[in-house]
């Protein structure tokens, strides 16, 4: 939409979208953020695109089981003002949503300034008044946080066309599909002397 041209599907598994734009000679920031904007919905255009979105394998049926002895929160790169709707697409795709927390990007400016950054002021927040046994993400990026942040158990959902195993080296496990997380006691094999953590106070933090 914003080059008005196609682009490799494999260019995007494997690139991020400023580096899409600079091999194609467009990284400008204009037109980076344009793509934001569109991706995020702050673009009208961009609620159209959501009919594209499709979960991701055996994650519904975990994030069901993990709902019945854990408090979920939600933890996302989307923008506040896609709360309503991502909440419609998690119920529409099987996630439990009942009794949840989605914590969300409050704008666009300051996650694209810096990803880390807002999501570090997002954690402060959220566990301000809960504490986190377990966070399952596909972004290496944040698992350094996840351990300053003395979460127990990090679980890396291995993105192996964008990032190497060997970039989650901050997590305390890492899985190639949801499905090793079906019918398991997710907190048993990375901590088992923190396994007592497992109560209805506790959280887990995910990044749809």
């Amino acid at each position: 939409m914003v080059l008005n041209r196609e682009i490799d599907f494999g260019a995007v598994r494997t690139s991020s979208s400023k580096k899409i734009l600079t091999d194609l000679g467009c990284g400008s920031d204009e037109l980076w953020k344009e793509y934001w904007k569109i991706l995020l919905c702050l673009d009208r255009r961009g609620t159209g695109l959501l009919r594209l979105d499709e979960p991701i394998q055996f994650a519904p049926e975990v994030m069901q089981e993990l709902a019945g002895t854990l408090d979920v929160v939600y933890l996302t790169g989307r923008t506040s003002n896609m709360h309503e709707l991502t909440l419609r697409e998690l119920a529409q795709f099987g996630f439990p949503v009942a009794n949840v927390d989605l914590v969300m990007s409050p704008n666009l400016e300051d996650y694209l300034a810096s990803p880390e950054q807002t999501r570090s002021a997002l954690l402060t927040s959220t566990l301000r008044a809960r504490k986190a046994v377990l966070v399952v993400d596909d972004n290496p990026l944040y698992f350094s946080l996840y351990r300053e942040f003395g979460i127990p158990h990090r679980i890396g959902f291995l993105r192996m066309q964008r990032f190497p195993r060997e970039s989650y080296r901050d997590a305390t496990s890492v899985i190639a599909s949801w499905k090793e997380l079906l019918h398991q006691d997710p907190l048993a094999p990375a901590q088992t002397s923190r396994t007592s953590e497992n109560r209805r106070d506790s959280s887990v933090p995910w990044l749809p």
